[in-house]
């Protein structure tokens, strides 16, 4: 099954500049992620490191 949500706003991921938390129950209770922008790509950071483009 696919979980799609809004995290933010595109615009408000603004390059290189401040994360944006959120949490991820899908992955278990209370694990937390960050979406930042980097070189124009938006990433998902889960805090056990795990790093993906967000497509």
């Amino acid at each position: 099954m696919s979980h799609q949500r809004i995290i933010c706003k595109s615009e408000d991921l603004l390059e290189k500049g401040k994360g944006v938390r959120f949490e991820l129950p899908e992955l278990g209770e209370r694990v937390t992620a960050f979406a930042v922008r980097f070189n124009g790509v938006a990433y998902l950071i889960s805090i056990n490191a795990r790093i993906c483009p967000w497509s």
